[in-house]
């Protein structure tokens, strides 16, 4: 054994699944049949459908890659990144825009 807890033993592994977490903070989820129902009208709820779809993969997804660009992080990627950690799935950050503060002087290049 390494030390390292294996994500069953991890003391803060959430209980339940996603589903009953959106419900116990009053987030109403579409079953399937409901969001099969919801494809077939001519004009479907664009942003429950979206909001649906987009949780129903993220649920389903084994890792998140979450990319953590610019100089203000965007609000909607850092809540992504919390869900995710919460749920206890494996988070990868991605940063790959290294901000310096601009030259002071003129000497520097």
């Amino acid at each position: 054994m390494t030390g390292k807890l294996s994500i069953h033993e991890k003391a803060n592994n959430p209980s339940g699944n996603a589903f009953e977490m959106a419900s116990s903070i009053g987030i109403e989820m579409l079953t399937e049949k409901q969001y099969r129902a919801l494809q077939e009208l001519e004009r479907p709820d664009v942003e429950a459908y979206k909001r649906n779809t987009d949780l129903l993969e993220f649920v389903k997804a084994d890792i998140v890659l979450a990319r953590f660009d610019a100089l203000e992080l965007d609000s909607g990627t850092v809540v992504e990144f919390a869900v995710a950690k919460s749920l206890g799935k494996s988070t990868v950050v991605l940063r790959s825009d290294f901000h310096r503060p601009s030259c002071t002087s003129l000497s520097e290049p």
